[in-house]
């Protein structure tokens, strides 16, 4: 097998057909290529429309697995785990591929150095949905928008591709022992950051992370994640993430520190000014840095605490 798909699922039966679909339609050659369904404790009909998927399509190579430990990396380090293929590829359930995708994917792993290769992706909002008035073109970022351009390249140390649309040698998750299980979304709890996390280590080893825009896909964003509470939410998340900020000789605790009160002052100015101006999209985005980096603070705290 050359190469595995992972899709990681939680309560989103009707998002996860569509995904489905668009790897079965594929130009890769069906007996190269695997799709694992790993359901993450779904509570809706996930099982049954995956299982009426596989008895439709019997020349895929298709399984669906139950993950119970709770969390986006258990339930992916138990994919990659199942996975029989050389190249383990990971797309969410609210995203749909293009054609090429798993050639795409397969065809950048030319060179022994590239341990990771990730893509373009292209947001999709509800049809016929007007942006809300506070909306801002950065918020998209927080739907895993990428775009580096149109050229492939070997990204920089402060650059990575995003967890909607990434894959990963085997052997490289087998020596790392995958994802970081205290990172990652969890019912209750907004964390990411996992795959970020985990192209630090990759690079650590020697390997390179290529971005090959060819390998593009579409994420759907769901009604409710167009919410201020949504967004308020994924903030306070950074809350767990300090622990995981990255600390050598030219970033200590100490710089990390001043960065802190550096963006909570900066930020606070902005949302002073475009108050005044009435600016509905910068305020909001102002106000959201205030929250995330305030709970980034927090967090550093916390770990000062725990460690003495």
């Amino acid at each position: 097998m050359k190469i595995s798909v992972i899709i990681c699922t939680y309560n989103r039966a009707n998002m996860l057909k569509n995904c489905l679909y668009s790897l079965i339609d594929q130009t890769f050659p069906k007996r190269d290529y695997e799709i694992i369904v790993v359901d993450n404790g779904s509570t809706d009909n996930t099982k049954e429309v995956v299982l009426d998927i596989i008895k439709e399509n019997p020349d895929t190579n298709m399984r669906y697995i139950c993950e119970v430990s709770p969390g986006l990396s258990n339930a992916r380090n138990r994919g990659y785990k199942e996975a029989e293929g050389e190249i383990v590829a990971y797309v969410d359930d609210d995203v749909v591929v293009s054609k090429e995708w798993l050639r795409c994917h397969y065809e950048s792993y030319t060179e022994d150095i590239i341990g990771c290769v990730g893509g373009k992706v292209y947001v999709k909002l509800p049809e016929n949905m007007e942006l809300p008035e506070w909306f801002s073109g950065p918020l998209m970022l927080g739907f895993g928008s990428l775009d580096y351009g149109d050229q492939k390249m070997i990204l920089s140390e402060d650059r990575y591709v995003v967890g909607c649309n990434f894959s990963v040698r085997k052997s490289v998750l087998m020596s790392l022992k995958g994802f970081d299980p205290n990172l990652g979304r969890r019912p209750k709890k907004m964390l990411g950051g996992e795959e970020i996390e985990l192209q630090d280590r990759i690079r650590k080893l020697g390997f390179h992370i290529l971005y090959n825009p060819d390998a593009f896909v579409f994420h759907y964003v769901n009604r409710e994640k167009i919410t201020k509470k949504y967004f308020y939410k994924t903030a306070k998340g950074y809350y767990y993430w300090s622990k995981y900020e990255k600390v050598n000789k030219n970033t200590t605790w100490e710089f990390l520190l001043l960065t802190y009160f550096k963006n909570i002052i900066f930020y606070t100015l902005s949302l002073i000014k475009n108050t005044v101006l009435r600016r509905k999209k910068h305020t909001f985005y102002a106000k959201l840095m205030i929250i995330r980096y305030f709970y980034q603070f927090l967090g550093f705290l916390r770990n000062i605490v725990l460690k003495y």
